[in-house]
This record gives structure tokens, sequence and C-alpha cells, in this order.
């Protein structure tokens, strides 16, 4: 019961956010739009601090479990390769306004992710284990001939991860007006990468 409605408050505050913005909000709305009182919204989140960081926490969670465990199918390495480029993309576009509402806090210099150690430090380790599990994923295809043995593997992680970064920027800030379409970006990805990195 408690975790529903602390599901419920998350989900509510979510909305005010991407309606208003995050700092425009206010726990008294969150209360009001959840319908509790504050003093029960405080015993669920010690303030908007703590909410926005649960909403980061729920984005990266939800990406490590619909795109990260891809990689540990069994299946042909390339359909993995593909279907793990191809979600993550349309995952990014179909979540793009909370995506977008963590990204633009975070490179406004929101405290809650520059000044809080215990963040930064699970951010830090977040990345590392996506990098390892990348990693291990193009040495597994290496030892099967299908991308270029003659590559570094780290170079190859390297470009996987970059090309991430970037296209995560370009499409959390782009309106759906821009005429992107979440499987089109994800399908010129996997062929970019595709005619780079696989053996012919």
């Amino acid at each position: 019961m408690k975790e529903a409605i602390r599901i419920y408050i998350l989900e509510k505050a979510k909305q005010l956010f991407i309606k208003q913005g995050y700092r425009q909000s206010t726990m008294a709305e969150i209360a009001e739009a959840s319908g509790v009182s504050k003093p029960t919204l405080y015993r669920y989140f010690a303030g908007k601090e703590d909410l926005i960081r649960s909403v980061a926490e729920e984005l990266k969670a939800f990406l490590g479990r619909e795109v990260f465990s891809i990689l540990e199918r069994k299946a042909p390495f390339k359909e993995k390769f593909q279907a793990f480029i191809e979600r993550t993309f349309a995952l990014i576009m179909e979540n793009r306004e909370l995506y977008r509402l963590a990204a633009l806090e975070y490179w406004s210099g929101g405290k809650i992710f520059h000044e809080k150690e215990a963040f930064i430090e699970e951010f830090s380790q977040a990345k590392k284990v996506r990098y390892d599990k990348v990693r291990a994923f193009v040495r597994e295809g290496q030892k099967e001939g299908v991308l270029r043995e003659e590559l570094s593997d780290t170079l190859m992680t390297f470009m996987i991860m970059a090309v991430f970064t970037e296209f995560f920027h370009l499409v959390v800030l782009l309106t759906p007006a821009s005429g992107f379409r979440p499987e089109e970006v994800g399908r010129q990805v996997y062929s970019a990468l595709e005619e780079g990195l696989f053996r012919r």
C-alpha cells in the first residue's frame, strides 16, 4: 500500500514537472495534485530534490531493464545489436519529456546532481556498469567473428557509448515537430554503426 502511494505521488509530480517545470512546481502543488496532505507527502519524499532524483533513478532503472537486458539474450549477435540500438532510441523518444526534464535540471546546474556526493558516486558507478556491459558485448561480437577484430574493443565501446550520449542530448531537446520518428532514428544509427564496425 505504501509503495503504491509513493508511486502515485511520483507520477503526479512528474506530470506537474512536465507541465510547468521542476523549479516552478511546489510541494504544496504536488500534494494537492496527489490528493494527500503536505505532512503525508513529506513522509514519502524529503523535498523536491528527492522527487527529481527519484525521477532520474526511475529512468535509469527503466532503461537498464528494457535495454541492457537485451545484451544478455540467447540470440544471434546482429539481432541483439540491432534490438539494443533501436530499442534504446525508441525508449528515449517515447519518454522524451521525462528525460528532458531530468537533463535540463542537470545541465542547468541543479544541486541535486552536482552537489550530492552520493548521487555523483551512483551516477559514476552506473556509467561504469553500462560501459562494462557494452564492452563485454563488443568482445562477444569479435569472438564470434561478427565485429572487426582489428579494431580495439575499447575504442568500439567508446564509439557506441558516445553515439548514445550525443544522440541522447539531441533527441531529448528536440520537439515532436522536429519530424524524428523513434524507429527511424534507431534504424539509421544501427545502419551507420553496422557499416563501420561489422566485418564484411
